[in-house]
């Protein structure tokens, strides 16, 4: 039998409760229960913001203003920048993922999906194409970064119907409950509507 995609590391405050719920109440008896109460009522220490998740409301921003050919200089720069320290930093046995600057991680995502789809509404279709080549195996397995993958090769067919229909698809991706990130969800479908010309 064939396996499916791995499943994603949990994203929300929510999801990160219940791993370590979880994790705290597989493995203890019955005499522990003073344990598991203390850890769930125990503050949660704030979540660290990457340098992906830094950088995003500046994207979001140029979004706004509909400076698409800034964004796109702007993240196209800074994801550059951030892999090849990531490279750069993973060859030589550093723990990149100290410095927040991991290029594996899923945030990663929150530069490169608005990077491509600005480049679909600039009519840059080699550097969707080539942003989306730069992502590292993990992160190409996610449902946002396959619905976009399938839209620029739709594009890059020149299949108009098929270009629609997966715009179409990729907006109602990013609008299900379980979209992990509101703003990137609103950003996405208005550059997504952007790109169609509703």
């Amino acid at each position: 039998m064939a396996q499916g995609p791995p499943t994603p590391p949990p994203t929300s405050t929510t999801e990160l409760q219940d791993q370590v719920r979880d994790s705290v109440t597989g493995d203890i008896g019955p005499s522990s229960s003073t344990l598991v109460e203390s850890a769930v009522i125990a503050p949660q220490p704030a979540p660290s913001i990457d340098i992906y998740q830094q950088v995003f409301p500046q994207i979001c921003e140029l979004a706004l203003r509909r400076d698409l050919s800034e964004l796109a200089q702007y993240a196209e720069l800074f994801d550059l920048k951030v892999t090849c320290i990531s490279n750069a930093f993973c060859s030589g046995g550093y723990d990149i993922n100290r410095q927040g600057r991991n290029a594996r991680s899923h945030t990663r995502l929150l530069v490169v999906a608005p990077l491509v789809l600005a480049y679909l509404i600039l009519d840059d279709l080699p550097l969707a194409q080539l942003t989306l080549a730069r992502l590292p195996d993990n992160l190409r397995l996610y449902p946002l970064t396959l619905a976009i993958g399938i839209l620029v090769t739709a594009v890059s067919e020149r299949n108009y119907t098929r270009v629609y229909s997966h715009a179409e698809v990729l907006a109602t991706l990013i609008q299900q409950p379980e979209f992990a990130n509101d703003t990137l969800a609103n950003l996405m479908a208005s550059m997504v509507t952007t790109f169609v010309g509703v």
